[in-house]
């Protein structure tokens, strides 16, 4: 059976992308204006995304799984800024928005080089969604930094939906295969 799935993955790979399409899931339907408490936004930040992918890369990392462990841990930490923030500071700050705008440019730059990196892993799938990924968290720099308004938000969102929809994808093509 094919697969479009990476060779020589940790054994946490499943649980990274579980991880990874919950948070981004949950945090593009917010994005988008579909999900209006920003505290679901905050649990599932800190507890799936954060605690999920630090788990996750710290598995990777002790297998010799460098870059993939690189990647979870680094992105983690994201997660516990994205989830603390909404749950402690966003109501603080004057403007959210231009705040975060530059935050987010620079986890755009992380995620395209991320894209460029999974190139090399001849997994199509997860090239697609590490670039699905780059382009939400630029859609939302171009939102904050330029305050273009909810469409492009919303736009953003999609990209994220798209992602997370991929994630779980692999993550159900590496449990199948398991099972098998």
């Amino acid at each position: 059976m094919g697969t479009s799935l990476p060779q020589g993955t940790s054994t946490g790979f499943a649980l990274g992308l579980a991880c990874l399409a919950i948070a981004v899931f949950v945090w593009s339907a917010s994005l988008a204006g579909w999900l209006p408490d920003p505290q679901v936004v905050a649990m599932v930040s800190i507890f799936t995304g954060g605690l999920g992918l630090l788990v996750t890369g710290l598995v990777a990392l002790r297998e010799n799984a460098i870059p993939g462990g690189a990647f979870y841990v680094a992105f983690s930490t994201f997660w516990f800024a994205t989830g603390f923030s909404s749950w402690f500071m966003t109501s603080g700050m004057k403007d959210a928005g231009a705040d975060m705008a530059w935050v987010f440019a620079a986890w755009t730059v992380f995620l395209g080089i991320n894209t460029v990196m999974t190139t090399r892993m001849k997994a199509p799938l997860l090239t697609l969604a590490s670039a699905l990924l780059a382009l939400q968290f630029l859609l939302v720099w171009v939102s904050a930094a330029f305050n273009t308004g909810d469409i492009v938000l919303k736009a953003a969102g999609i990209s994220g939906m798209l992602t997370s929809l991929i994630a779980a994808f692999l993550f159900y093509q590496i449990m199948w295969r398991e099972a098998a």
